[in-house]
């Protein structure tokens, strides 16, 4: 075995431990939970994503419901990730350069959170990477790899639609290098067979009344996002700064590097199918759509250009981003140390599902949970084994898997609200009682806080209050991130925010 392969091994295997500790130790995230609802209710798609993600999740939970089962899949991901990108590397540059690229894809939190978390960018990352290689070898002589390069992209808009910008970038690509490739038959076929993969999510989105594009396109917003309200793009930079680390100099550095030097045809090839993943986040922000974790495909060619620019600032640049996240791990796993930043972002759910299951009984083992955000009713249904029906109120989306309130009539219920928001349920019920709040800690010190709440009579025409603050609530409540919880979690890590739970809304 040449070094080079050696080494890899060895950082993969190790890494992969550790990443496995990490998603044994660490609970659920909201999309985590989730998806974990998705893989109960397979189908070829979903109101938010594609359903790569749902069955993943299902094949991991095969051996158990924990963390680290749901999040198995994600860990064999990574790592083949990271070979993936060891082996363009190879073939674009050479051996250490391909070494170095998938120590990046360890060590920068962008790029290393996809082999913890279950998420939907999880198997695109990996698609992503699979379609740069073959695209690479079918210009360079195998133009048959353009088939496999088809079926890559098809397999990452299974996971994740945010694929297709892949493939405009890899447009721009064939346009530099000439026509030629337009006038042959093996690009069109590639296209064809990305067309006949995603075929299912197709259907399904046809279906149901084209669910997916009006979610994206109406009802998706960010949590506490206005245009115009603050410097977004500002607010962007942050974000994405954090989830980047010691090292985001470097790539905005290897970024200019490959720009001054397109003429050579490798670096104008990860730099143009990098371009419209990174373009399209800073386009979308000024609306109100800051989410830094969205920049996060581009730094797969960046990757592999940093590795071949590698000199010794990015060295310590590198054992500095190194050392952080060593500190990081340590603080997550050893419970002696203060509890981890961000903690409140995924502790205390467990908490809340046992006291909502002694809610229930008590209510007579016949109530329904409800709640006013995804986030809640996810963690809600996981940590009550999804053995109790909960309802997202006032109704869900169409296509959403949530059940429709309207047959549950008549019902009792137990709420659970982050503290101190108060959902309006005097619009839903006609009994409103509060019950004694969870407060929760985590290796003594207070964490977080929840209000719980018990219900009577669900009214089948439980709506909002047309045009007040809580229904502008309710219709942020409905958005979901992919990724979302990987970004907030990695922030938090860099400062640790006050406010309990998903960011709210400005009041007035």
């Amino acid at each position: 075995m040449r070094p080079a392969s050696a080494r890899l091994l060895w950082l993969l295997a190790g890494m992969t431990l550790v990443r496995g500790a990490l998603a044994a130790s660490i609970p659920l995230f909201h999309d985590e939970a989730y998806y974990w609802l998705w893989a109960r209710r397979l189908d070829w798609g979903y109101l938010d994503h594609p359903p790569m993600i749902a069955y993943l999740v299902r094949l991991g939970t095969l051996g158990g419901n924990g963390p680290l089962w749901i999040r198995a899949p994600a860990l064999v991901i990574g790592a083949v990730e990271a070979y993936a990108l060891f082996l363009l590397g190879r073939d674009l540059f050479d051996e250490p350069t391909g070494f170095r690229a998938a120590l990046l894809a360890q060590i920068v939190p962008i790029l290393g959170a996809i082999g913890i978390f279950a998420a939907p960018d999880t198997p695109m990352y990996l698609a992503w990477t699979v379609t740069l290689r073959l695209a690479w070898q079918a210009v360079h002589g195998r133009p048959r790899r353009w088939l496999g390069a088809g079926l890559a992209v098809g397999g990452g808009l299974l996971s994740k639609l945010y694929m297709g910008f892949l493939g405009i970038g890899l447009a721009a690509y064939l346009m530099r290098s000439g026509n030629s490739w337009f006038r042959r038959r093996e690009p069109y076929l590639a296209a064809l067979v990305a067309l006949v993969v995603v075929l299912p999510v197709i259907y399904w989105n046809a279906a149901h009344g084209w669910a997916t594009v009006r979610f994206l396109l109406f009802e998706r917003s960010e949590p506490g996002a206005e245009p115009g309200r603050d410097p977004i793009l500002v607010r962007l930079l942050g974000q994405h700064a954090a989830l980047v680390g010691v090292l985001f100099p470097a790539f905005l550095w290897a970024g200019w590097t490959a720009w001054r030097r397109r003429g050579d045809e490798r670096f104008a090839f990860l730099l143009l199918t990098s371009l419209p993943a990174a373009v399209f986040p800073v386009l979308v922000a000024p609306l109100g759509a800051a989410r830094g974790h969205l920049l996060g495909p581009a730094y797969i060619g960046l990757a592999v250009v940093l590795a071949a620019l590698w000199n010794r600032a990015v060295t310590g640049l590198a054992v500095g981003q190194i050392g952080l996240l060593a500190a990081l791990v340590a603080q997550i796993l050893i419970p002696a140390l203060p509890p981890p930043p961000g903690s409140r972002e995924y502790y205390g759910w467990r908490e809340a599902g046992d006291r909502v299951r002694q809610e229930v009984v008590q209510a007579g083992g016949r109530a329904v949970i409800v709640a006013h955000r995804y986030q809640v009713a996810a963690q809600l249904a996981y940590h009550t084994g999804g053995r109790i029906p909960v309802l997202l109120l006032p109704r869900p989306p169409v296509g959403a898997i949530w059940p429709d309130p309207r047959a549950f009539a008549g019902s009792t219920a137990v709420a659970v609200t982050y503290a101190p928001e108060r959902f309006q349920f005097e619009h839903c019920f006609r009994r409103v009682e509060e019950r004694t709040p969870i407060k929760v800690t985590l290796r003594g010190r207070p964490i977080q806080e929840f209000r719980i709440f018990r219900l009577s009579g669900l009214s089948q025409a439980c709506q909002p209050r047309t045009g007040s603050r809580q229904e502008q609530e309710i219709v942020v409540s409905r958005s979901i991130f992919s990724g979302t919880y990987v970004y907030r979690w990695w922030v938090a890590c860099a400062a640790d925010r006050t406010a309990p739970g998903p960011r709210q809304p400005a009041r007035s």
